[in-house]
């Protein structure tokens, strides 16, 4: 068996494809508006600003449906919305606030696709909100469009250690979540085909507080959007210093992050979550493993402290989880690269074969016998 990984370390910033210049004509479906922000994605080029045929009006109902079946009529409103510039912001704000678990997944996506220039401000505020379910999505949306500036970055940080002290705090957390708000607000909605209505007291089933792995995942969250910049910063043309000094510091801390020094005394990783969550042996993995995607990115800028960055790779190989090895090997790889990919008469140099060795030699337990992992 072999299981191939693949990463983007920065944004396109030019189509990569021989696209012969032409403007696509998408087939009729409610669908066209986040196919043609794909097209966009591809060419490097900010959102809405390739030319297409035209592309379904954005519409508040399909946005707002609760409908099972009516899934790519919600996410195509939501890419429609977010072609509309400040404007078709707003109703994705209010989708991505609503509780209503369909329309704030669409939003999100919707918010992911927007401009910068347009979805920070209305994601930012967000990150403060009562609601743990709307704090990730708002980091999501934010790690996956914003540029980054020391204001996103502080808010992302903010975000990690806002969530790191809930979870050594303890105790439960009250949420808002999608039923809870619809019930709360007297508003109907759909679920399980049936249509229901009315109020709810604390009492209500429904009302169940939100348990430590809920935070858990918030932090995930904000690792990715760590990530995130990371990847947006080598994109930069003139990427600041300052920002550069704040991603890597991010990058660095989260592959500090363990799991025992976030949850209170007496804790378990059972109380966090699930393996895919980050409980492997109460080390927070997880969150590693975004640090060391993050510095892989940060490989690609420009000016970024080498030896700082070198530094941390060379620890997180030693990491006991293989997905953060991984890509701390291949930041050595470039990190310890000369100015020329190979020496001078042309032969791969010792240090490259060493290192090509060393990812050859990671093996998987279940397929080959003896392997440390």
């Amino acid at each position: 068996m072999f299981k191939f990984q693949f990463m983007r370390t920065c944004d396109n910033m030019a189509p990569t494809h021989d696209h012969g210049g032409s403007s696509p004509t998408w087939p009729s479906s409610p669908l066209a508006p986040a196919w043609q922000a794909t097209w966009e994605w591809l060419h490097g080029a900010e959102p809405g600003t390739l030319p297409c045929a035209p592309l379904p009006e954005p519409s508040p109902d399909d946005l707002m449906s609760c409908d099972i079946n009516r899934e790519s009529a919600r996410v195509g409103a939501a890419y429609a919305f977010a072609r509309a510039g400040a404007d078709g912001v707003e109703p994705l704000t209010a989708a991505l606030q609503s509780g209503l678990t369909a329309p704030r997944r669409a939003a999100m996506y919707g918010l992911s696709a927007a401009a910068s220039s347009h979805s920070v401000d209305a994601l930012l505020p967000l990150l403060d909100d009562p609601d743990p379910e709307l704090r990730t999505t708002s980091l999501w949306a934010l790690g996956e469009s914003a540029s980054p500036s020391q204001k996103v970055i502080a808010a992302v940080k903010g975000a990690l250690d806002a969530a790191t002290a809930r979870l050594r705090q303890g105790g439960e957390e009250v949420s808002t979540t999608a039923c809870e708000r619809t019930f709360l607000a007297g508003l109907r909605f759909h679920t399980d085909g049936a249509v229901l209505q009315g109020s709810a007291s604390l009492a209500d089933p429904y009302l169940a507080p939100i348990p430590r792995g809920e935070r858990w995942k918030e932090c995930q969250v904000a690792g990715q959007a760590v990530y995130c910049l990371a990847s947006r910063l080598a994109s930069l043309a003139s990427p600041g210093q300052a920002e550069q000094e704040q991603v890597l510091a991010l990058a660095t801390d989260l592959l500090a992050s363990r799991n025992d020094q976030m949850l209170p005394e007496g804790s378990s990783a059972e109380d966090i979550g699930s393996e895919s969550e980050g409980a492997v042996s109460n080390k927070a993995p997880g969150l590693r493993r975004h640090g060391a995607h993050a510095l892989l990115c940060l490989t690609a800028v420009d000016g970024i402290d080498r030896s700082q960055a070198l530094s941390a790779a060379l620890a997180a190989t030693e990491d006991e989880d293989r997905y953060v090895q991984q890509p701390a090997w291949d930041a050595v790889n470039v990190l310890t690269k000369p100015p020329q990919d190979a020496e001078e008469d042309g032969s791969v140099g010792a240090a490259d074969k060493l290192i090509d060795r060393l990812l050859e030699l990671r093996l998987c337990p279940v397929t080959a016998t003896g392997s440390s992992f």
